[in-house]
């Protein structure tokens, strides 16, 4: 349904799903609100309590973060994102 990753935790009432939304971009290319929009609308389309997130490798930019925290989407940038790989 228009998203990367779709990942679920826990049993009956302990369950937490997401729908993630990834993007490989270059240092230069940040990610815009046109992609938290999208999400937000596809969250619509998943059982109420679906949490959101966006994955990126470089960073979004400051309205974009803006209108994520607005709507709870999670976000990992580019240096979280290395960080997590490098414990792993």
């Amino acid at each position: 349904r228009g998203v990367d990753v779709y990942a679920a935790k826990g049993r009956d009432l302990e369950r937490v799903s997401w729908v993630i939304q990834c993007k490989a971009y270059g240092s230069e290319h940040k990610v815009g609100p046109h992609i938290v929009r999208e999400l937000v609308g596809t969250l619509a389309d998943y059982p109420r309590g679906t949490r959101g997130m966006i994955v990126t490798t470089s960073a979004l930019t400051g309205e974009a973060r803006s209108l994520a925290k607005r709507h709870e989407i999670r976000v990992m940038e580019g240096a979280e994102f290395a960080k997590l790989i490098q414990q792993n």
